[in-house]
């Protein structure tokens, strides 16, 4: 991740944003470390299966 960042960074990027499942906790707690935060939460919609 930070070797990403960096090379973002050396490119002119000056924000990132990723998404991840609430549920996955690895991933949230190293992305907590590299200083992101929650902004928003989103939900996917599934289509009821017709019968």
């Amino acid at each position: 991740m930070q070797s990403l960042l960096r090379w973002g960074t050396e490119r002119g990027a000056k924000h990132s944003c990723l998404q991840v499942m609430q549920d996955n906790a690895p991933a949230l707690r190293l992305y907590e470390k590299l200083g992101y935060k929650e902004v928003y939460s989103y939900w996917y919609r599934i289509r009821p299966m017709s019968t």
